[in-house]
């Protein structure tokens, strides 16, 4: 559970990173779906649950939280103040990192990175039973 919490961190912070990366203006591009890239993408997104798995990330977060006082040792003097203070971070980090902003800065990232092909070779992936797997097991 630990290391999901931290892969889903990793992620969700290199979004949030790379928020300021311009996509390639293909959006408007018709695939042979009937689709553009940017529905394509969507699309994947939706399929892979991605503003779910941000929810589940700030469960464990929160849990993660919790115990990292006792990793850190801290003292028991500081652990008010500690707790202050990582609660005022993981609040500043919910609020300032929620789907409704992450979401168009994951689609211009997939859209620079990803060819319409390999989006489609996604979405048929998440679409299968073995994708389904994937996606429930991340989600757990």
């Amino acid at each position: 559970m630990f290391r999901k919490a931290v892969i889903l961190l990793v992620f969700i912070f290199g979004l949030s990173l790379m928020g300021c990366v311009t996509a390639q203006k293909s959006d408007s591009v018709m695939s042979s779906t009937g689709k553009s890239k940017k529905e394509s993408v969507e699309e994947l997104l939706i399929l892979t649950k991605a503003e779910k798995l941000i929810d589940i990330m700030y469960g464990q977060t929160d849990e993660y939280i919790k115990n990292m006082s006792k990793q850190l040792g801290v003292k028991p003097e500081d652990q008010e103040q500690f707790d202050k203070f990582m609660s005022k971070a993981a609040s500043m980090m919910k609020e300032e990192m929620t789907w409704e902003k992450l979401k168009e800065p994951t689609i211009e990232i997939y859209m620079k990175y990803y060819t319409e092909k390999e989006i489609q070779d996604m979405i048929a992936f998440y679409k299968s039973e073995s994708g389904q797997s994937v996606i429930s097991k991340l989600a757990d």
